[in-house]
């Protein structure tokens, strides 16, 4: 229904989002904690979307949620933020 397509559209902006960030870091870009924590929030939001729908696709992302998890527990234990 309609329901089910406005969330699984903000799923998918929020998967979006996250590959970004994902591919910036891989360029070097370097972010905030909040940006930091919003696409923590995101990558959440969509592992938990993915957990109650296993027929919604879900392949491509799960290195680049582990690359963006590991990065942000080194810069929270370094305290190494953009400012």
């Amino acid at each position: 229904g309609v329901k089910k397509d406005v969330q699984e559209s903000a799923i998918v902006n929020g998967r979006t989002q996250f590959t970004r960030f994902g591919d910036e870091l891989r360029h070097g870009e370097k972010h905030s904690k909040d940006h930091y924590d919003q696409t923590m929030l995101n990558i959440t939001k969509y592992e938990h979307y993915c957990q109650e729908h296993p027929d919604f696709a879900n392949d491509v992302t799960e290195a680049t949620a582990k690359l963006i998890k590991r990065d942000y527990q080194k810069r929270l234990e370094s305290n190494d933020f953009l400012e």
